[in-house]
């Protein structure tokens, strides 16, 4: 009974020390590549939208109708 114990802390030691490793590996991998791109001047968008385009939209409240049916 206590080896079993034993493993399943080995196990769970084991899985947590793995998932801090990949943690800071991530973690470092993602700094270099953040330092490596140049800033964007704007959005990319695979849709060319002008201003002109656009519409504001205008909205009207609905009110609910009341039945009166007793």
């Amino acid at each position: 009974m206590i080896s079993i114990l034993r493993v399943i802390i080995w196990i769970l030691l084991v899985t947590i020390i793995y998932r801090l490793i990949k943690a800071v590996f991530r973690a470092l991998k993602s700094d270099d590549s953040k330092t490596n791109k140049s800033p964007k001047s704007g959005k990319n968008s695979k849709y060319k939208i002008n201003k002109e385009d656009v519409i504001e939209a205008k909205f009207e409240e609905i009110k609910p109708k009341e039945n009166n049916n007793s």
